[in-house]
Order: structure tokens, then C-alpha cells, then sequence
């Protein structure tokens, strides 16, 4: 059960870091998905989009069916998972923009 928890965690919080990299790369693409009625704001903020991304792969698959009721079975598993994935998709996320200002410090202190 934890080792199904941890690949559904990685493998949804991958696919919003690919998201994010989409929408950060691919300007006219974020202005379209923005402009979408209704589901337009949750798919452009990283928050939501992981966590509806969660509900999605929740729904295919719940790793966490230890309750009889299926709606707290679904509930658990949506919320455990969900934060697994924001926890995963920030920490990577910071560990990318703190390797790009590393980076930079390091370039620029080669300029000098």
C-alpha cells in the first residue's frame, strides 16, 4: 500500500511539474488555458491543477481502500494523495529555481 501510494504521488506530481513547464515555456498555450470557461483558472494555478490532476488519477486508481465506504475511501484518498503530490510537486519545484540562481551566481561570478 505505501508503494502504491508513492508511485501514484510521483507519477501525478511529474505530470504537474510537466504542466507547469508547459505553461511557463508555452506563453500563447498558459493565455488559452487561462481563457478556458469555467476550468480555465484551476488548470493555470499550480495549486489547484495538482490537486484536480490528483482527483483524475484518484478516481482511476485509490491507493488508499483500507475504509468500507467508498465515498471516505475516496475522500482519504484524495486528500492523503493530494498533499503527497503538492508536497512533492513544491519541493522539486524549489529545487528548480534554486539550482537556476546557483547557476546564475555561478555564471556571473565567471563574467567577473
Amino acid at each position: 500500500m505505501i508503494a502504491e501510494y508513492l508511485v501514484l504521488t510521483a507519477s501525478v506530481a511529474t505530470f504537474t511539474l510537466i504542466w507547469r513547464a508547459i505553461l511557463l515555456d508555452h506563453k500563447d498555450f498558459a493565455k488559452k488555458i487561462e481563457s478556458l470557461p469555467i476550468v480555465g483558472g484551476a488548470l493555470y494555478c499550480g495549486f489547484c491543477a495538482s490537486l484536480w490532476f490528483t482527483f483524475f488519477a484518484v478516481c482511476m486508481y485509490n491507493p488508499v481502500t483500507v475504509f468500507t465506504s467508498p465515498v471516505m475511501s475516496f475522500a482519504t484518498g484524495w486528500l492523503t494523495v493530494g498533499a503527497g503530490v503538492l508536497f512533492l510537486r513544491n519541493a522539486i519545484a524549489v529545487l528548480m529555481e534554486a539550482n537556476g540562481v546557483l547557476t546564475d551566481m555561478h555564471r556571473t561570478k565567471h563574467k567577473d
